[in-house]
C-alpha cells in the first residue's frame, strides 16, 4: 500500500474520531466513508511490522467504535465483522497484541455477553475466521504462484 493511501486512512480514522469526540450522535454521518473503506481494503497478513500496525490499529478501533455507537439498536453487523476480521488477520501475525486481543474482546462484549448469545457469537466468530484463514490461504497461493512465475 503506498504512502499516500496509508496517510488518507490515517486522517479519516483521525477525522472520523475527533467527530465522534465532539458530536458522539454524529456516528450515522460517517457510516459511508467507512463502508466505502471497508469494501475495498482487506489488509493482507504481513509479518510483525510497527509501520503497518501504527496506522491499522486505530483504523479498526476507529470503525469499531462506530460499529458499536448505537447499544439500544445493535452493532452495524458489516462494519463489526469486517473490524473483527482484521483484527483476528493481525493476531495471525501478532498473537500476543494486548491492544488487538482487546478488540477482539470488546467485539464479543459489545455484542452481549449474554449466555444465551455466547455460543452464538462464538459460532459467528469461528465463521469469521474460517472466511478469513481461506482468503489468506488463497492470498498466500496468488502471492506465490506469482513469485514461481
Amino acid at each position: 500500500m503506498d504512502q499516500r493511501m496509508i496517510e488518507y486512512l490515517m486522517s479519516t480514522a483521525t477525522s472520523i474520531s475527533n467527530n465522534l469526540d465532539v458530536a458522539p450522535h454524529s456516528w450515522r454521518d460517517q457510516l459511508q466513508a467507512i463502508r466505502s473503506i471497508t469494501t475495498s481494503l482487506e489488509l493482507p497478513p504481513t509479518v510483525p511490522d510497527q509501520a503497518h500496525r501504527r496506522w491499522q490499529l486505530p483504523l479498526i478501533s476507529v470503525f469499531q467504535r462506530v460499529a458499536f455507537a448505537d447499544a439500544d439498536n445493535g452493532a452495524i453487523q458489516d462494519i463489526a465483522d469486517w473490524c473483527l476480521r482484521q483484527a483476528l488477520i493481525m493476531l495471525q501475525v501478532c498473537p500476543e497484541d494486548a491492544e488487538l486481543l482487546a478488540l477482539t474482546k470488546a467485539h464479543t462484549v459489545s455484542l452481549g455477553g449474554d449466555p444465551q448469545t455466547e455460543p452464538l457469537l462464538r459460532q459467528n466468530n469461528d465463521s469469521i475466521l474460517q472466511t478469513t484463514l481461506k482468503q489468506e490461504d488463497c492470498y498466500l497461493r496468488q502471492l506465490n504462484a506469482s513469485s514461481v512465475q
